[in-house]
This record gives structure tokens, sequence and C-alpha cells, in this order.
């Protein structure tokens, strides 16, 4: 904290040199005389005895709250520099004399605004309860929004970490100061915005604020605050603001189009949006088949309930067809984690396919049924015995268990420039989703080398590497065409062609090159 040359050091009532927030609090105390007795006197008679009670719980270990009061009114006063174009300085004296200064215009209203910040807060019984009212953690419930975490109280973080950082990152996330931009607006309007239409709009942020990651950093802060502001008094959304995702945007309108044809099904798309793999962007089931909605929306919140495992529902999907989306060079599929899902949900311009995602899922959920444990082992088990399934790359996908074992969920087909899966059986699975720098691997090498008939006898090194055949110094591969190996000079010793149509596998190749190492390796 600074000192300014016009405040010198001087004895508190306990006989002490001031405490940097003594300290403060004085030259505050001087700088908001000068622009107004009146609310010098309330500042006064509010600081020392009215806001102090509400720090009292959120202390810190040394029983001070200083540090904690600091830390809101520093929320606060960034705040209006946001909306006034400001430019915020880290002394906290001399971000007081730009903000709350006599030479600055709006200097009264501004302290209006911070005291009636604090007013807000002091006027809550409970601030706690509150949030817990507000917010759920993590199920949906009639009038509260979902923030996927059990930290809710934004109060309580706001005054133990806005300000600090770790590494780059925020302690006080970004999307935690629109939420509590969004509830110190409504606290301070509160007269003026009725308890529902408060929900409904903070909703609105919190979609808005977990869809936009793309567009939100530091220096487009001003604009995302400006649409938290709009939404929260006025319930309005520019679509063509310096703020959030022009996409979730956009469907952020047509939900409030939807929700007033379509008032009986309001309740389901709450629920939708709440779901965690979704987070309130619902392109992947969508608003444009109002008279399946229903049906979609409860299938798919039962479907991905958590009693299913994710690797059954990428396999019942891949009965259906290539879900996989596009991400420059690799593919994206569902794995073990809900990223991969929630990135699959949300459209991006950064990935191409996200439209025959949907296609395939509006598939999977169009059952009428309620056991979809059953069902997806059903589909599963039908498509692996059919005679006319083909054997191309989604076959072994869902019939080896050990070729979707990368963590990532991402594949790169390395033998196919225009990215459509050619040469299909030429491929890696990834450990990592971005680089092939981390572990890959080829899966069909992969399932080979997992198999406990041959563990002891085969060696399959990372980053896209041959099997080697310990014992017999020759390495094998798969290549589109069938298996080769290679001598230690990797010259090809033998090939294993697979007989093919169009394209696709005739015969397992796992099969035929497990019954020839069977016999090979003994």
């Amino acid at each position: 904290m600074g000192v300014t040359d016009s405040l010198y050091i001087k004895m508190n009532s306990r006989g002490k040199p001031l405490t940097p927030f003594e300290h403060f609090k004085a030259d505050f105390e001087k700088t908001i005389k000068d622009v107004s007795q009146e609310l010098y006197k309330e500042f006064i008679k509010k600081v020392d005895i009215d806001w102090v009670d509400m720090f009292w719980k959120y202390r810190s270990e040394d029983n001070e709250i200083d540090d904690e009061f600091m830390r809101l009114y520093r929320f606060v006063t960034e705040m209006i520099c946001y909306d006034q174009s400001i430019n915020i300085i880290n002394n906290d004296f001399d971000l007081a004399t730009e903000v709350y200064g006599k030479d600055n215009p709006n200097a009264e209203e501004n302290l209006q605004f911070l005291f009636n910040a604090l007013d807000s807060w002091k006027d809550i019984e409970n601030i706690g309860g509150f949030f817990k009212n507000t917010f759920s953690e993590s199920q949906s419930k009639i009038n509260k929004v979902v923030l996927y975490t059990g930290a809710i109280n934004l109060f309580s973080m706001c005054c133990h970490n806005y300000g600090k950082t770790s590494g780059k990152r925020r302690l006080f996330s970004f999307v935690n100061t629109f939420l509590l931009y969004a509830i110190q607006l409504y606290l301070i309007h509160k007269d003026e915005i009725s308890a529902d239409a408060f929900v409904k709009r903070l909703r609105i942020v919190r979609n808005l604020a977990f869809n936009s990651q793309d567009e939100t950093r530091e220096t487009k802060l001003a604009g995302l605050l400006q649409d938290v502001k709009n939404i929260i008094l006025e319930e309005k959304i520019e679509l063509n603001s310096l703020g959030f995702s022009e996409l979730q945007k956009q469907q952020e309108l047509d939900k409030i189009q939807w929700r007033n044809d379509n008032t009986e099904l309001d309740h389901i798309l709450n629920q939708l949006e709440d779901h965690k793999l979704l987070q309130g962007n619902i392109a992947i089931i969508g608003l444009d088949k109002p008279e399946i909605f229903e049906k979609q929306a409860a299938n798919f919140i039962n479907l991905f309930n958590g009693e299913i495992h994710y690797k059954g529902i990428s396999k019942a999907l891949l009965t259906i067809g290539d879900y996989s989306q596009l991400v420059s060079w690799r593919f994206l599929f569902g794995n073990t984690n809900d990223s991969t899902w929630r990135e699959l949900f949300t459209p991006s311009k950064k990935r191409k396919r996200f439209n025959e995602t949907k296609r395939i899922l509006s598939i999977l959920l169009a059952p009428d049924t309620t056991d979809f444990q059953a069902y997806i082992s059903n589909l599963i088990n039908a498509y692996r015995v059919s005679e006319n399934t083909v054997k191309n790359w989604r076959y072994y996908f869902i019939k080896y268990p050990n070729m979707r074992k990368g963590k990532s969920g991402v594949y790169n087909w390395y033998n196919d420039p225009e990215r459509i899966k050619a040469n299909q059986y030429e491929v890696y699975m990834m450990n990592t989703p971005q680089a092939l720098s981390g572990r890959h691997w080829n899966p069909f090498l992969y399932e080979i080398a997992q198999n406990d008939s041959f563990k002891s006898k085969v060696t399959l090194e990372e980053y896209g590497a041959k099997l080697v055949l310990n014992k017999k110094n020759e390495k094998l591969e798969c290549k589109n065409d069938g298996w080769y190996l290679y001598d230690s000079e990797d010259n090809v010793t033998q090939k294993l062609e697979i007989d093919q149509t169009d394209g696709n596998d005739i015969e397992d190749r796992i099969e035929i090159i497990t019954d020839f190492l069977n016999n090979y390796l003994d």
C-alpha cells in the first residue's frame, strides 16, 4: 500500500503507528471530505461501525479484517474503473484519487456507488445463506443457478482472493468477477428488479461467462462487464458489443423467445442448461424442434447421469456413425473425462463436424426408454454380432477397449491429407490432446501389446513406434492394407495382407495377427 506526501505517520489511540489500512482510511477520509462533507460524515460513521460486522466472519487468522475490506473495496472500485474507462493503478492511494477525488467529475456518484455496494452487503442478514439460496453447487434446482463447484460464496472468495494471483492465474477468476458484479448490481438496484427476474438474468450471465472462454481476457473486461450490466439492469443482450461470445449471445436471445413461446417447457430447458456437460450451452440439443425437445432433453439428462460409463456411450454413438470433431489435424472423441464431452457439445469455430455430432447424438436420444443401461448395452451387442457390420475403424474402436486407452480422446490419422480418415487403419492414439510430442501409439499395435498372451514377448515403445517382437529381433507395423514385419534394418520380411471391400477389412485384422503371433512367437 502506498504513502502520500500529504499524510505523516501519526500515533493511533493505542500509541502505535497507523496500520497500512488505517493509513489508507485516513487518507481516503480526506479525499471524501474534499468532495462532499455529507458523504464524509456518512463514511466516518459506517466504516468503523456499520460495515465492520459483515467482514468479521471472514476475518483473517490474525483476527483482522483490514485486507478483507480492502479486497472488496478494490473489487467495487475496479468495477467503476472498467465502467468509466479509468486506468487501473496498483497503488490504492493513487487509484482512490483517480476514482473518488475532487478532480473526477463523477466523484460523488462513484462514492455513492461504493457506499451503496457496502450497504447492500450489510443489509443481508446472512451472506452465506444468500449465496446458498442463489446458487446450487451441482444439481439443477428451481430458482437457483448451478455453479458446478462447492465454492459458491463469492463474497467470501472476493474478500480473501480478489487481486491475488498464482503464477498468471487469477485466484478470483474472471467468471467469479462477472457473477459477483452481476450480484452487486442487483443488490444495489434490488427495489427495481424482482427476485425472479434477477435469477433469470443471472442465469444468462452464467451461461455467457462459462461459454466465452475465447473472448475472456484482461483487455476485453470493459466490454464483458458492460454486457453484464446491460443484462442485469435491463435484460438487454447486445449482439455486436465487444463482450461475450456472439454465438452464445445469439443462443441466449433465442432462448428468451423460445421460453416465451414454450412456457410449459421452461423448467426442462433450465435442467438441460444446468447439466455439467453443457453449462448453459444447449446447442447440441438445439431449440429448432420443440415437439421433441422435452424427450431429447430428458433422455440426455438420463443418459449422462453418471451411471453409464462414458466409454459405453462413446461406443453406442460409434454404432450410429462417426461423431468425432476435427480440430486442425486431429480428431476429438468423448473419453473418460468430462472435459472431452463438454468440448464436443460446445460449438466452436476451432472445430469442424459439430452438426454431425449433433445428428448422431439426436438418433441415440430418440427412443422412448428409461433404461439407458440396457439400451446402450443392447445397441453395442447388436452391432458387434451383426453380419452386416462393416469392419471399418469404428468396428475396431467398439470391439477392442485398449484402442481407446489414450487419456485425451484425440486421434490423428497420419496418412490422411484431406482429413477424412483416409487410410483408416493408419492412426495414432494420442495421450495428450494437442501435440504429437506427447506419448502416442498406433491403437492396433497397442491392442496387441496389451494382450496377456504377448506381454512378455513384445515391446511397444511410445511416440508412434513399431511393435518389437523381442526374440525375433523384428518389428511389426499396422498399415492400411495389412500387417508388415521388418528386420533390424527396416527391410520388409513378411506381409499379412488383409482382404478388403471398398477399403474396409473383410476379416478382423486383430484376430488375424493374434493367430499369426501365437504360432510365430512360440
